[in-house]
């Protein structure tokens, strides 16, 4: 699944996403979802009323790109 990233705010966060930027979901989102950020580091995912989010922090939401 292709992701797009619809809010980035880096804060004291060490992962770096950019708004507006694609990527790809591994794994599946109810059981192990992550996506890998600009610096190559992991972030695990969760969803949440209808919106992907990094699971245990604050700054960084995603959307699912339709096909």
């Amino acid at each position: 699944m292709k992701l797009v990233c619809t809010r980035s705010n880096h804060g004291s966060n060490v992962w770096r996403f950019t708004e507006g930027k694609e990527y790809r979901m591994h794994g599946v989102i109810e059981y192990d979802a992550h996506v890998f950020d600009d610096n190559g580091l992991e972030l695990w995912l969760y969803k949440y009323d209808g919106v992907i989010k990094g699971a245990g922090i604050i700054g960084y939401t995603f959307a699912e790109i339709k096909k």
